[in-house]
């Protein structure tokens, strides 16, 4: 599961600050759009299908399903607004959204932490 995530967002561009997905998102929504959302999109769309082809053990199962949703819940973000210029009420609402979908991203990074810390594979 690190992993997967690792391959993924490892990329130096996917780490931005607010303003520049600020600039982004309007660019999707209000001029050329072809910004980094469409990429971001499609890794959290790959994420999650991974994810599902992963054979956890029972005590990992609800941590699974909460990863899963999470990375789905991200691609329907971000897809969103890299297609907000063909739906830009939906592409609204996916920006609207972005602040609380970064809190539970943290969330989530912590159960995942806490985890690993249980298993032995963190100290």
């Amino acid at each position: 599961m690190q992993k997967i995530g690792q391959e993924y967002f490892s990329d130096p561009s996917f780490q931005r600050e607010a303003e520049q997905i600020m600039k982004d998102i309007q660019l999707d929504c209000l001029g050329s759009g072809n910004t980094i959302n469409s990429k971001m999109a499609s890794a959290y769309n790959d994420i999650a299908t991974n994810y599902l082809n992963i054979s956890v053990p029972s005590d990992w199962s609800n941590l699974h399903k909460e990863l899963i949703t999470h990375f789905k819940k991200g691609y329907l973000i971000f897809e969103a607004i890299t297609n907000c210029v063909k739906d830009p009420i939906k592409g609204y609402v996916a920006a609207e959204t972005l602040f609380q979908f970064g809190y539970e991203n943290q969330i989530v990074r912590e159960a995942l932490k806490r985890k690993l810390v249980e298993v032995g594979l963190l100290p």
